[in-house]
């Protein structure tokens, strides 16, 4: 049962989405108890994978508008109720951070840093039910030319016990020294990422498990809203492969998943070893 635990842990990771041949929507979801407990294990623990991506290129791109009023439409859109304060330093280093950002799960800090070059560094620190920080994300960007972000030691720690609601203890590390990121927005301005690259994941349990997550055609996410204001960004398209060794057999398990979606929100999940 561990084993499976983190093979959905590394699936979710990578593609926001639910297991085994059914839908998945924003606004709800289908039916069984335990698609209902990946679901939650989802919007608690791997779901800030792309809201740290989308933020921040938003949040970047909300300092190249000229205007209050630009600004302002600009939060309502992306950022209803949020707020963002930053800091200008003397070598042109901007420092800002998010707040009040709406989500399933929690997370108190959003910290960003770019430099006049192009360098942006960004921080998520999380401390779900209590006041110790016990989730933190974090990767440096490199911005290319025509929407292209080049991600490196992308790398997060998450250390979460949710026994009291049935899941229980959440505890592993992820990693990846490269992950590639194209920026498009077609003509119904909706703004879409496509994420590639391979994604490596360990528990923090022993016998550890070692995950491997290759994205084999362009993991695709958008921004969606639902009817409470809430922002999110779904992973609606994609394909890629597991490779799930336990450490104390070193047993290796191969799944491949097909993620394949639509601008409605839904998406249909196939995953076969």
């Amino acid at each position: 049962m561990k084993k499976i635990s983190y093979l959905f842990a590394a699936l979710f990771t990578a593609a926001s989405c639910l297991t085994s041949c059914f839908y998945w929507s924003p606004n709800g979801y289908e039916p069984r108890s335990a698609e209902r407990a990946a679901y939650n294990y989802v919007q608690n623990s791997n779901q800030p994978l792309t809201d740290m991506l989308f933020t921040a290129y938003l949040s970047h791109r909300y300092f190249a508008l000229s205007t209050d009023a630009d600004r302002k439409t600009f939060m309502d859109t992306y950022f209803p109720e949020c707020q963002i304060y930053d800091t200008l330093k003397a070598d042109g280093t901007r420092n800002w951070r998010l707040e009040r950002r709406k989500a399933d799960y929690h997370f108190d800090h959003f910290l960003f840093s770019e430099t006049p070059q192009g360098l942006l560094r960004a921080t998520l620190l999380g401390a779900h039910q209590s006041t110790e920080i016990n989730t933190k994300y974090q990767f440096t960007v490199r911005q290319g030319a025509d929407g292209h972000w080049t991600l490196t030691d992308y790398a997060a720690v998450i250390r979460n016990d949710y026994s009291d609601r049935g899941y229980g203890r959440l505890a592993f590390d992820i990693s990846s020294k490269q992950l590639d990121v194209v920026w498009t927005q077609p003509k119904n301005d909706s703004l879409y990422c496509e994420l590639t690259g391979t994604i490596q994941m360990a528990s923090a349990e022993t016998p550890s498990l070692l995950i491997a997550a290759e994205i084999q055609e362009p993991l695709r996410a958008r921004v969606g809203k639902d009817h409470f204001a809430v922002v999110s960004y779904p992973w609606v398209k994609g394909r890629l492969s597991l490779a799930v060794t336990d450490g104390g057999t070193h047993q290796t398990d191969y799944v491949s998943v097909v993620l394949s979606g639509n601008d409605d929100g839904q998406a249909l999940v196939e995953m076969k070893k």
